[in-house]
């Protein structure tokens, strides 16, 4: 045994803290959180402080450049996505469709 659990997703996700500008249609300004972690299929959002987000709610994000980024003009990264989970200040989200992946995909059964 190699120390690791067996990861249920289909693809890892990475631990990574980037501020992120998220936005719901209805909210009058964009509300800062970090990643907690993110891949292709969906990031982990921390706010500062509980959110009024419910299971279904599309949300945008736009994540902030790196310093990499900038040095070799790179455009910012976004996503949109269903919000799959809320706990505390964390909200889970699988993208809908974002900078990080090219094509489409089948929207996933949540579970209430």
């Amino acid at each position: 045994m190699n120390g690791f659990r067996k990861e249920k997703r289909a693809e890892v996700r990475l631990p990574i803290e980037i501020g992120t500008s998220v936005t719901l249609r209805d909210w009058p300004l964009p509300n800062p959180a970090m990643t907690v972690n993110l891949n292709s299929n969906g990031a982990l959002l921390r706010f500062a402080e509980p959110i009024s987000l419910e299971l279904g709610d599309v949300i945008m994000c736009d994540f902030a450049e790196t310093e990499v980024d900038i040095k070799n003009g790179a455009p910012a990264h976004w996503g949109r996505g269903e919000v799959v989970r809320v706990s505390g200040n964390d909200v889970a989200l699988q993208f809908l469709e974002s900078s990080f992946f090219v094509g489409t995909r089948k929207k996933r059964e949540v579970a209430a």
